[in-house]
């Protein structure tokens, strides 16, 4: 059976992790910045950016992502940097929201004329292109959607306070076929306002994102 919308007592929503996810580790002096990047896990080591920035004024830096043609698929960053390290991680999505193709990638990172390269690969999961989220448009919302790009998909849903405990499981190995979906969360027990985190399995694959609720 084909749902359009699937309104239970989640109605959630999630979105994409972020085009863009970026952790900044500001430094007390030059000494303080480390000459090799914090260990990661071996998934985002393929994705990851690590852009030292050791000049004490701020400047515009860029981070493009290139093709084996040499043609940007992804502006990943455009931004006033002050001096310490960054981790970028990219989605591995080209600007218009779409997987690429797997395979290495080129990036290219721009530091007020400097430029430095490395590469980055796009290697997927079985399930992880089978879905696409997408983000709420407010803050304080727990509007979600996402899109189903394949039909008998597996899904569930749960959802995290900030300490990582489970408050609510909404849907559970839920059968559903390819198309779009809107979710509203509205928890039966009483929950506290607050920021939580909404895990969206489709099928071996988990998107994770932070939603805003208050009664």
């Amino acid at each position: 059976m084909k749902l359009s919308v699937y309104n239970v007592r989640l109605r959630i929503a999630t979105i994409l992790l972020a085009s863009l996810s970026i952790v900044h580790a500001e430094i007390r002096s030059r000494a303080d910045l480390p000459t090799t990047p914090p260990a990661d896990s071996a998934e985002a080591e393929r994705v990851r950016i690590w852009v030292p920035i050791h000049r004490q004024s701020r400047c515009r830096v860029t981070v493009d992502i290139l093709n084996d043609s040499n043609s940007v698929v992804c502006h990943l960053a455009d931004r006033l940097m002050s001096q310490g390290y960054y981790n970028f991680y990219w989605d591995k999505k080209d600007d218009s929201g779409e997987f690429v193709r797997p395979g290495e990638y080129v990036f290219v990172v721009n530091d007020c004329g400097r430029k430095s390269y490395g590469e980055v690969t796009a290697q997927f999961q079985e399930w992880e292109r089978a879905g696409r989220i997408y983000p709420p448009e407010e803050k304080w919302s727990t509007n979600v959607g996402f899109e189903l790009l394949v039909d008998s998909a597996v899904v569930s849903v749960n959802i995290y306070n900030r300490r990582g405990g489970l408050v609510d499981n909404p849907i559970v190995d839920s059968l559903m076929n390819r198309g779009k979906y809107k979710f509203e969360w509205l928890p039966l027990e009483k929950v506290p306002r607050g920021i939580y985190t909404l895990k969206l399995t489709v099928g071996d694959f988990t998107h994770a994102v932070e939603i805003g609720y208050r009664p």
